[in-house]
Protein backbone atom coordinates (compact mmCIF):
# COMPACT_ATOMS: atom_id res chain seq x y z
CA UNK A 1 0.00 0.00 0.00
CA UNK A 2 2.98 2.81 0.91
CA UNK A 3 4.62 2.24 -2.78
CA UNK A 4 1.26 2.27 -4.53
CA UNK A 5 0.64 5.69 -2.52
CA UNK A 6 4.06 6.71 -3.53
CA UNK A 7 3.91 5.95 -7.19
CA UNK A 8 0.21 6.00 -8.41
CA UNK A 9 -1.13 9.44 -8.32
CA UNK A 10 -4.13 8.61 -9.55
CA UNK A 11 -5.22 6.39 -6.31
CA UNK A 12 -2.86 8.19 -3.63
CA UNK A 13 -5.93 9.52 -2.03
CA UNK A 14 -8.06 6.31 -2.00
CA UNK A 15 -4.69 5.18 -0.30
CA UNK A 16 -4.18 7.65 2.47
CA UNK A 17 -7.52 6.74 3.40
CA UNK A 18 -6.65 3.11 3.99
CA UNK A 19 -3.69 4.07 5.77
CA UNK A 20 -5.69 6.10 8.07
CA UNK A 21 -8.23 3.55 9.33
CA UNK A 22 -5.02 1.06 9.37
CA UNK A 23 -3.74 2.79 12.05
CA UNK A 24 -6.49 3.02 14.00
CA UNK A 25 -6.37 -0.90 15.16
CA UNK A 26 -2.52 -0.83 14.32
CA UNK A 27 -0.64 -2.70 17.02
CA UNK A 28 2.53 -2.31 15.52
CA UNK A 29 4.72 1.08 16.83
CA UNK A 30 6.90 1.46 13.89
CA UNK A 31 4.36 0.45 11.34
CA UNK A 32 2.34 3.51 12.71
CA UNK A 33 5.26 5.59 12.73
CA UNK A 34 5.93 4.94 8.66
CA UNK A 35 2.19 5.33 8.00
CA UNK A 36 2.15 8.77 10.05
CA UNK A 37 5.35 10.15 8.01
CA UNK A 38 3.41 9.23 4.97
CA UNK A 39 0.51 11.11 5.76
CA UNK A 40 2.38 14.07 6.79
CA UNK A 41 4.39 14.09 3.38
CA UNK A 42 1.48 13.36 0.84
CA UNK A 43 -1.61 14.41 2.53
CA UNK A 44 -1.72 17.87 2.60
CA UNK A 45 -1.49 18.07 -0.76
CA UNK A 46 -4.94 16.18 -1.03
CA UNK A 47 -7.88 18.02 -2.16
CA UNK A 48 -9.30 17.85 1.49
CA UNK A 49 -6.14 17.44 3.79
CA UNK A 50 -8.78 18.11 7.11
CA UNK A 51 -10.18 14.64 6.80
CA UNK A 52 -6.98 13.23 8.02
CA UNK A 53 -6.24 15.42 10.54
CA UNK A 54 -9.13 13.19 12.94
CA UNK A 55 -6.58 10.38 11.98
CA UNK A 56 -4.02 11.88 13.09
CA UNK A 57 -5.40 13.64 16.45
CA UNK A 58 -6.60 10.26 17.75
CA UNK A 59 -3.09 8.97 18.03
CA UNK A 60 -2.46 11.46 20.72
CA UNK A 61 -5.02 10.10 23.08
CA UNK A 62 -4.30 6.17 22.17
CA UNK A 63 -0.98 5.17 21.25
CA UNK A 64 2.47 4.80 23.32
CA UNK A 65 5.04 7.98 23.27
CA UNK A 66 6.64 7.27 19.45
CA UNK A 67 3.52 7.17 17.76
CA UNK A 68 2.53 10.32 19.57
CA UNK A 69 5.55 12.10 18.85
CA UNK A 70 5.05 10.96 15.17
CA UNK A 71 1.96 12.41 15.15
CA UNK A 72 2.83 15.94 16.70
CA UNK A 73 5.39 15.97 13.45
CA UNK A 74 2.60 14.61 11.04
CA UNK A 75 0.29 17.13 12.11
CA UNK A 76 3.13 19.96 12.50
CA UNK A 77 3.67 18.81 8.28
CA UNK A 78 -0.22 20.10 7.46
CA UNK A 79 0.55 23.15 9.21
CA UNK A 80 3.18 23.43 7.27
CA UNK A 81 1.82 23.38 3.81
CA UNK A 82 -2.00 24.46 4.48
CA UNK A 83 -1.32 28.12 6.13
CA UNK A 84 -5.57 28.00 6.57
CA UNK A 85 -5.09 25.05 9.11
CA UNK A 86 -1.95 26.66 11.29
CA UNK A 87 -3.95 28.29 14.19
CA UNK A 88 -6.18 25.27 14.14
CA UNK A 89 -3.56 23.10 14.22
CA UNK A 90 -1.46 25.06 16.79
CA UNK A 91 -4.94 24.93 19.53
CA UNK A 92 -4.66 20.83 18.75
CA UNK A 93 -0.99 20.81 19.92
CA UNK A 94 -1.55 22.27 22.96
CA UNK A 95 -3.65 18.81 24.47
CA UNK A 96 0.47 17.73 24.38
CA UNK A 97 2.32 19.87 26.01
CA UNK A 98 1.56 18.48 29.44
CA UNK A 99 2.33 14.73 28.28
CA UNK A 100 3.98 12.56 30.11
CA UNK A 101 6.73 12.09 27.75
CA UNK A 102 9.69 14.56 27.36
CA UNK A 103 9.95 13.87 24.28
CA UNK A 104 6.27 14.78 23.04
CA UNK A 105 5.96 17.50 25.14
CA UNK A 106 9.07 19.27 23.78
CA UNK A 107 8.05 17.97 20.44
CA UNK A 108 4.70 19.98 20.78
CA UNK A 109 6.29 23.10 22.42
CA UNK A 110 8.62 23.40 19.40
CA UNK A 111 5.76 22.65 16.59
CA UNK A 112 3.07 25.15 18.36
CA UNK A 113 5.99 27.89 18.02
CA UNK A 114 6.47 26.86 14.53
CA UNK A 115 3.15 26.51 13.35
CA UNK A 116 2.96 30.59 14.77
CA UNK A 117 5.65 32.08 13.84
CA UNK A 118 5.24 34.01 10.35
CA UNK A 119 7.45 32.55 7.14
CA UNK A 120 8.38 29.01 8.25
CA UNK A 121 7.28 26.76 5.58
CA UNK A 122 9.06 24.08 5.98
CA UNK A 123 9.66 22.03 9.23
CA UNK A 124 13.56 21.76 10.01
CA UNK A 125 14.75 18.54 9.97
CA UNK A 126 15.82 17.42 13.62
CA UNK A 127 15.59 13.62 14.31
CA UNK A 128 14.98 14.19 17.81
CA UNK A 129 14.75 17.06 20.14
CA UNK A 130 17.53 15.91 22.27
CA UNK A 131 19.85 17.17 19.16
CA UNK A 132 18.38 20.11 19.31
CA UNK A 133 18.11 20.73 23.29
CA UNK A 134 22.48 19.53 23.00
CA UNK A 135 23.08 22.44 20.17
CA UNK A 136 21.18 25.28 22.35
CA UNK A 137 23.49 24.36 25.70
CA UNK A 138 26.58 24.29 23.42
CA UNK A 139 25.62 27.82 21.97
CA UNK A 140 24.84 28.98 25.01
CA UNK A 141 28.20 27.57 26.38
CA UNK A 142 30.02 29.49 23.86
CA UNK A 143 28.47 33.12 24.57
CA UNK A 144 28.03 34.37 20.99
CA UNK A 145 26.75 37.55 20.15
CA UNK A 146 25.38 35.65 16.43
CA UNK A 147 21.97 34.39 16.48
CA UNK A 148 21.08 30.68 16.78
CA UNK A 149 20.15 28.80 13.48
CA UNK A 150 18.20 25.55 12.80
CA UNK A 151 21.11 25.45 10.11
CA UNK A 152 24.04 24.88 12.83
CA UNK A 153 21.93 21.42 14.07
CA UNK A 154 23.84 18.35 12.41
CA UNK A 155 22.54 15.11 12.77
CA UNK A 156 23.96 13.16 10.38
CA UNK A 157 26.68 12.50 12.71
CA UNK A 158 24.69 9.96 14.65
CA UNK A 159 23.33 8.60 11.79
CA UNK A 160 26.59 8.05 9.98
CA UNK A 161 28.05 6.15 12.96
CA UNK A 162 29.58 2.84 12.23
CA UNK A 163 28.81 -0.52 13.38
CA UNK A 164 32.71 -0.71 14.85
CA UNK A 165 32.16 3.09 16.62
CA UNK A 166 28.58 2.04 17.50
CA UNK A 167 30.50 -0.91 19.74
CA UNK A 168 33.65 0.90 21.01
CA UNK A 169 30.93 3.53 22.04
CA UNK A 170 29.18 0.99 24.13
CA UNK A 171 31.88 -1.01 25.33
CA UNK A 172 33.06 2.66 26.81
CA UNK A 173 29.77 3.24 28.03
CA UNK A 174 29.43 0.21 29.90
CA UNK A 175 33.04 0.25 31.56
CA UNK A 176 32.72 3.76 32.99
CA UNK A 177 29.24 4.27 33.61
CA UNK A 178 27.36 0.92 34.44
CA UNK A 179 27.37 0.92 38.63
CA UNK A 180 27.55 -2.82 38.64
CA UNK A 181 30.87 -2.77 36.59
CA UNK A 182 32.11 -0.47 39.11
CA UNK A 183 31.01 -2.13 42.26
CA UNK A 184 32.76 -5.35 40.41
CA UNK A 185 36.29 -3.39 40.52
CA UNK A 186 35.80 -2.98 44.39
CA UNK A 187 36.24 -6.63 45.06
CA UNK A 188 39.67 -8.48 43.17
CA UNK A 189 37.77 -11.55 43.31
CA UNK A 190 36.23 -10.47 40.80
CA UNK A 191 39.24 -8.78 39.23
CA UNK A 192 39.53 -11.22 36.50
CA UNK A 193 35.74 -10.81 35.13
CA UNK A 194 35.53 -8.93 31.72
CA UNK A 195 33.82 -5.43 31.25
CA UNK A 196 32.11 -6.37 28.35
CA UNK A 197 30.63 -9.37 26.67
CA UNK A 198 28.51 -11.71 28.29
CA UNK A 199 29.44 -12.54 31.50
CA UNK A 200 28.75 -16.03 32.89
CA UNK A 201 28.29 -16.81 36.67
CA UNK A 202 28.26 -20.22 38.08
CA UNK A 203 27.12 -21.12 41.09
Amino acid sequence: MLHIVDLNAEIKELGLIHLSEFIEDCEYTQLSIRILHILGVHAPSTDDPTKFIRYIYNRLFLENAAIRAAALSALTSFGMHCSSLRSKLAILLLRSIHDTDDEVRDRATLFRHWLKAEGTVTVPCVSSVGHLESALKEYLQLRTESSFSMADICTSATTDITAEDRDHTEANRVETDSPFHKALKQHPEFAHLPLSGDITVRF
